[in-house]
Parts: C-alpha cells; structure tokens; sequence
C-alpha cells in the first residue's frame, strides 16, 4: 500500500472496489468529451468509447489518465489506435495496473516524455 510505504498512519484505511463497468464507462466518457458535446463526437463507432474505458478494468486513476488525453483524438482513427495499442497486451503482472498509464505516457510528445 501507498499509505504504509509513505510512513502515514494506517488506522483508518479505506478499502476501495473497482468501479463497474457502467461507472467507468460514465467516468471516462465525462472526462474524455470534457469540452465538447457528444453530438460533435459522433465520428466514434458507438462501442469504442465502452471498449476503450473496459481496457481499464475499472481502475478510477487509469480512467481517468486514460481518458485526458482522450479529449484531444478527434478523429476514428485516433481513438482505434489506441484501442488497438500493443500496450495492451504487455502481461507482467506489474504493468497489468499501468497499462493506461503508458499509453499516456507514449501519446506525450517526446519533449514532454
């Protein structure tokens, strides 16, 4: 635990659940189309979105890093190139949590890296 391995005291821990996959699909979309109407968004094949935020596995901090960048993909082709990352198919059981984390990280520009 984070908590423990930054010397904080632990009395009052609080356990969270994995969000379902309704939430996270809510989740993502809020932050995803943050600044635009849906209806300009309308270029998504309508399960890509669902088949993007799944790839969280319901993870709210994945979502969400996930999903930021997401804002800025305008395009179909933008969003399946995410959904279709090799990313996803690391499987150390270390990056199982931070796959989304990593795409992010490789959809920076290298300046920003």
């Amino acid at each position: 635990m984070v908590a423990i391995g930054m010397g904080a005291v632990t009395d009052h821990v609080i356990n969270l659940n994995k969000l379902s996959d309704l939430d996270c699909l809510l989740l993502f979309c809020r932050i995803a189309f943050f600044d635009r109407e849906r209806d300009e968004s309308r270029f998504l094949d309508e399960d890509i979105e669902e088949r993007i935020a799944r790839k969280c596995d319901g993870l709210p901090l994945a979502t969400k890093t996930l999903a930021s960048p997401m804002r800025y993909k305008k395009t179909t082709r933008q969003w399946i190139d995410v959904l279709d990352s090799k990313i996803w198919e690391l499987e150390l059981v270390e990056q199982h949590v931070f796959q989304s984390l990593l795409l992010s990280y490789y959809d920076l520009t290298p300046a920003v890296r």
